[in-house]
C-alpha cells in the first residue's frame, strides 16, 4: 500500500467501513510508515475531540441566516464546477486526482461525467437527495472565532 492509498482509505478506516483485508493492509502500512501513523493519530484525535464536544441547541435565527446565504442553483453549480476546474489546474491536486483515479480504476472520463450530472441537476433533484440522505437532527453546526467582535 502506498501513502496515497492510505490517505484515500483513512476516512473509511476511521468510520469502520473497510473490509477486513483492506483494514489489515492499512494497519500494516501504518505500522511501517511513521508519516501515515502520525496522520492516523491526528485524525483519531480529531474524531475523539469531536465526540467529546457537548451538543448545543443552535439559536433559532441560525437557520434563517443559513437560508439567506444559500446561493442560487446556477451560482452553486457554477461555483462547484469552477472549483473543480481550478483544482485540476494545480499540479499537486491533479497528481492526487490521478493517483485516486488509478486506485479506484477510473479515468478522468468519470470526472467529466460527474460534472455533466452536476450541470443537469435541478432544484427538485437536489431537494429530493437532501431529504433522502440528510437527517437534520444529526447535523452539527460548529461556530468558531472571536465572538467579542461580532454584533448580536
Amino acid at each position: 500500500m502506498t501513502c496515497a492509498d492510505f490517505e484515500i482509505l483513512l476516512c473509511d478506516y476511521v468510520d469502520g467501513t473497510l473490509d477486513a483485508a483492506r483494514r489489515s493492509e492499512l494497519e500494516a502500512h501504518q505500522r511501517e510508515c511513521s508519516v501515515c501513523a502520525e496522520l492516523a493519530r491526528d485524525v483519531a484525535g480529531a474524531v475523539a475531540f469531536l465526540e467529546r464536544v457537548p451538543e448545543v441547541e443552535p439559536p433559532p435565527e441560525l437557520l434563517a441566516k443559513i437560508a439567506f446565504q444559500i446561493p442560487t442553483e446556477s451560482a452553486a453549480k457554477s461555483g462547484i464546477l469552477q472549483a473543480r476546474a481550478q483544482n485540476r489546474a494545480q499540479d499537486g491536486t491533479l497528481a492526487s486526482a490521478w493517483a485516486g483515479n488509478l486506485f479506484l480504476g477510473r479515468t478522468f472520463t468519470f470526472s467529466k461525467q460527474f460534472e455533466d450530472k452536476i450541470r443537469a441537476l435541478g432544484t427538485a433533484e437536489v431537494s429530493a437527495a437532501l431529504k433522502k440522505h440528510v437527517d437534520p437532527s444529526k447535523v452539527t453546526v460548529v461556530t468558531a472565532g472571536d465572538f467579542s467582535k461580532v454584533k448580536p
